[in-house]
């Protein structure tokens, strides 16, 4: 999905007022609607971007949820070295930084990129 807005400002010479000088920005950002803050508290920043092909990295395998969140079903786990694409995100959610992502099987779901430590997804090349 895709979010959309506007920003206005206005100036004259003696600084700011209401209606001199309109400046119209449009800023769209893209990915889920909900929080989508790439930069989430306390993350590391992210390392994928939507469609991009990334894997599993090595050490323990990814749960694969409904949802972006800890409460979310467990769809399914990931095991180092697997690889997906990345179709939706960032979503901020229960101190997670979460992608939507397809594995090869058809599977859709939610995993989550790591933790201030350490990353459970990277780039697949």
């Amino acid at each position: 999905s895709q979010t959309s807005g506007e920003l206005w400002l206005g100036a004259n010479d003696d600084g700011f007022s209401d209606n001199a000088g309109i400046l119209t920005l449009q800023i769209t950002v893209q990915g889920s609607s909900n929080n989508t803050s790439s930069s989430c508290p306390g993350l590391p920043l992210p390392i994928v971007i939507i469609g991009q092909r990334a894997r599993v990295t090595q050490g323990t395998s990814n749960r694969v949820r409904s949802a972006a969140s800890i409460g979310a079903q467990q769809i399914t786990q990931i095991s180092p070295g697997t690889e997906f694409t990345i179709v939706d995100g960032p979503v901020c959610a229960d101190s997670y930084r979460w992608w939507k992502i397809n594995l090869s099987n058809g599977t859709v779901g939610w995993t989550a990129d790591g933790n201030e430590q350490e990353r459970w997804i990277e780039p697949a090349s």
